[in-house]
């Protein structure tokens, strides 16, 4: 599986002002998905 740590990490940059965030991001068609909690 494909680690999204990376771009997950970047998002909470912007919105790191919430304490718990739950983000579903899709990547490309492939159905690989990252979890942000």
């Amino acid at each position: 599986m494909i680690h999204c740590y990376t771009l997950c990490h970047y998002l909470i940059s912007f919105w790191h002002t919430a304490t718990h965030c739950h983000y579903l991001i899709s990547l490309w068609d492939t159905g690989i998905y990252c979890v942000i909690i």
